[in-house]
This record gives C-alpha cells, sequence and structure tokens, in this order.
C-alpha cells in the first residue's frame, strides 16, 4: 500500500538531505511522478465532489502536499490538487505585488512559464493517472506494489536536489541562522490552517482541516527557488527557499505520520481536540 510510505517517509529524507549538503551532483526525477501515482488512485467522481462544495478558501500548497494529504486522506486529495492549482495561478499575480510591498523591488513573473509548470508537474500527471485507472486497471493492479518504493525515492530525490544547490551555504553559521524563521513560519501555518478551518468551513470534518493544514504549512518552496535563483544573484537569497524545502517535508510528513498513529477515530471527531 502506498500510505505505508509515510512511516518511513520522514526518515528517508533525512538521508537524503545529509547526502544532498555533501553530493551537490543529486538529480530529482519529478515532482510529476509523484502526481501520476496520486491520480492513479482516484477516480474521476472523486473531483466533482470538490466543485460540488466551493466554500474552501485558497492557499498556496506545494505538490508535495498533495502527497501528503492523499497519504493521510485519500478522498481529500483531490480537494488539495484543485488547491494548488488555484494557488498557483494566483501566484502569478501575488508574487509581483509582494516582493514590490516587501522588498521594494520589482520581479517579473513568468506566467506563461508558471502555467505551464503546473500543467506539466500537477495536472498532466494527474490526468495520465487518472486515464489509467480508468482504462486500464489491470495494468494499474500491477503497479501498485512498485509505486510505494518509486515515490519514495522520486520523494527524496527531489527534495535532496533543492537543498543540493544551496549545500555549502546550508552548511555555514548562516544556514542555522535561517532555520529559525522559516521553522516557526511553517509550525505557525500548519497549527493556523488546521484552526481556523475547524474554526469554519470545517467545523465538522477534521480530514479537512488537516488537508487545509497541509496545504497551508507546506509552501511551494521549489518555486521560491526557482524564482530567488533567477532574479537576485546573491545566492543568499535562495538560501531560505532550500532549508523550507527541508524542513516542510520533514514537519508535513512528520504531521501525516503523527495524525496517522491516532488512528481513524480521530478522524471521525468533531471537537477541536482531534489535532
Amino acid at each position: 500500500m502506498m500510505s505505508n510510505s509515510s512511516d518511513v517517509l520522514p526518515y528517508a529524507v533525512v538521508i537524503a538531505a545529509a547526502l544532498a549538503l555533501f553530493t551537490p551532483g543529486m538529480y530529482a526525477p519529478g515532482l510529476g511522478f509523484l502526481m501520476f501515482a496520486v491520480g492513479i488512485n482516484l477516480r474521476p467522481e472523486a473531483f466533482k465532489k470538490v466543485f460540488m462544495s466551493p466554500k474552501v478558501s485558497c492557499v498556496s500548497g506545494a505538490q508535495l502536499s498533495n502527497y501528503a494529504t492523499f497519504l493521510l486522506h485519500p478522498e481529500q486529495a483531490p480537494l488539495s490538487i484543485v488547491l494548488t492549482a488555484l494557488s498557483t495561478a494566483a501566484g502569478v499575480f501575488m508574487t509581483p505585488v509582494l516582493a514590490l510591498i516587501l522588498l521594494g523591488a520589482r520581479i517579473p513573473v513568468d506566467a506563461r512559464g508558471m502555467a505551464l509548470s503546473i500543467t506539466q508537474i500537477v495536472l498532466v500527471p494527474v490526468l495520465a493517472g487518472l486515464m489509467c485507472s480508468t482504462y486500464f486497471p489491470a495494468f494499474v493492479t500491477r503497479a501498485k506494489p512498485f509505486l510505494t518504493l518509486a515515490s519514495l525515492l522520486d520523494t527524496c530525490a527531489c527534495v535532496g536536489a533543492s537543498l543540493a544547490s544551496n549545500s555549502d551555504t546550508a552548511r555555514s553559521s548562516l544556514g542555522a541562522a535561517v532555520l529559525v524563521p522559516v521553522a516557526v513560519l511553517h509550525i505557525a501555518a500548519y497549527y493556523l490552517g488546521y484552526r481556523l478551518a475547524r474554526a469554519t468551513v470545517a467545523a465538522e470534518n477534521v480530514p479537512l482541516a488537516r488537508c487545509i493544514s497541509l496545504e497551508s504549512g507546506m509552501q511551494s518552496s521549489l518555486l521560491g527557488l526557482l524564482l530567488a535563483s533567477r532574479f537576485f544573484h546573491d545566492p543568499l537569497v535562495s538560501l531560505p527557499c532550500g532549508i523550507s524545502t527541508i524542513f516542510m517535508t520533514l514537519s508535513g510528513f512528520g504531521l501525516v505520520m503523527w495524525w496517522k498513529r491516532k488512528g481513524t477515530s480521530a478522524s471521525q471527531s468533531t471537537t477541536p481536540a482531534a489535532w
């Protein structure tokens, strides 16, 4: 079962991160394979339910949040995918605005490139997986046993590659200093995302609140890394994104492990203590 990979994924990511610090040549096969693995375990009908319940806020989740949500609550994976797609589209407008307000710098964002990216990384692989699950069920049955290990290795490669580009700076004292605000940002996003969801749209739906929490806390650090390296010559600018990718992955999948170990009874609870 793919869901069992969540038990070992944080440990595997730790090893990948350690290797990335000293082996800058690591290669990421791509997040697209993870989206294919998610899509192959879904049915088209699952997405209809998402658009039938439109009152969910849009937050800027990363592609790994889709995989994390799938491992924890597979029925929430379509919502996670839709949120990621919508927030990426919104990022075309919000990223330049925030950069101008916070940094006083104008950052031209390639809208066409971002649209192409979300299409290649999320939409096409998920659609390919959905088509396989719908039209080639025999292939899906044979392929599923291999998806766990393949998805695990692919995640580690993607995360390791992002840190490898900043390995020298990450090992310095500056890397440790950057870790603190990055950790605070992600932890606060997980907690506030969950609590606000429970107080509004997910008052009686713990799985939905957990999906919102993962979407809020697992930001698109890889996109930030790309923009920082493209528009700023100082390599230190991209350091927070590289560290964020590692912390986001460890904390996100660590949260998945903790929630899974709480058992299904908590998933059906309607009290705030289900966190």
